[in-house]
């Protein structure tokens, strides 16, 4: 999932990866709630980068070599 640029909510956005490999890039974008991510074995890559959430940022990934960046 490549996010470019997106305006979400209000309310909270939950996203889930299936297993395998995925990435889930989202950076300047701008949610408006909580955001929960959760991602199944496989190589991960979870990209907030540049994104502003204006609550909590929950995420969760199984095994896997995984990477994970916060905004």
């Amino acid at each position: 999932m490549l996010v470019d640029t997106c305006t979400v909510g209000p309310g909270d956005t939950k996203l889930t990866l299936g297993a395998g490999d995925n990435e889930c890039t989202a950076s300047d974008s701008t949610f408006q709630g909580d955001v929960t991510v959760k991602a199944k074995d496989g190589d991960d890559t979870v990209d907030f980068g540049t994104a502003t959430v204006t609550g909590a940022l929950d995420v969760e990934v199984d095994g896997g070599a995984n990477m994970v960046t916060l905004p």
